[in-house]
């Protein structure tokens, strides 16, 4: 059973939506004076990185959006409210990628939501930068190990295909602070 009304239920519409909401992020980033790549708009399949290993190449999934702009940060983003109990998730599999990434590049990956309860809804188009929430992959990898997620089974999206019971988790949403907090830092 899905946590949220209609949840993967439309890849095309859910592919479009997300699109729409990295453009967005884009035009943010933009205008803090941010340079960045969006590596999935206009993309069937996912940004992945290679990595040679055992003789081998391994395919890695890449966080949506890299700013460039030192210090340099990369950025997975998701329309999405919170659970009724004040969380956000994430497929268990988009952490570990995200987690090895941020391991190997020793750079800033943020999991970064727009946050459309707090917008007004899910289907209001309004970019408002307040309305936009990032954690560091690695503060949501230690309230992982620490216990603060809840780990749970949910729908989801794998390779263009619909998966029932993927694993994922759960943090609380006080974990996220406004991702303009980060670039108007000095």
């Amino acid at each position: 059973m899905s946590l949220v009304p209609n949840h993967c239920s439309d890849l095309q519409n859910d592919r479009s939506l997300g699109q729409f909401w990295e453009e967005r992020f884009c035009s943010l980033a933009a205008s803090y004076g941010k340079m960045f790549t969006a590596h999935q708009i206009n993309r069937g399949k996912s940004a992945a990185a290679l990595i040679k290993a055992n003789g081998k190449y391994h395919r890695l999934l890449l966080p949506d959006i890299t700013v460039w702009s030192a210090p340099g940060e990369h950025h997975e983003i998701k329309h999405k409210s919170p659970t009724k109990s004040g969380c956000f998730g994430l497929e268990d599999y988009r952490l570990v990628a995200l987690k090895w990434f941020a391991d190997e590049t020793q750079q800033k990956v943020f999991y970064t939501i727009h946050d459309w309860a707090s917008a007004g809804g899910r289907e209001v188009r309004e970019n408002r930068p307040n309305d936009w929430f990032a954690c560091e992959i690695g503060t949501l990898w230690q309230a992982t190990l620490s216990g603060v997620a809840n780990k749970a089974k949910f729908d989801s999206w794998v390779g263009g295909k619909k998966q029932t019971k993927i694993e994922g988790w759960f943090w609380p949403s006080n974990l996220w602070s406004p991702v303009i907090e980060t670039w108007e830092m000095p």
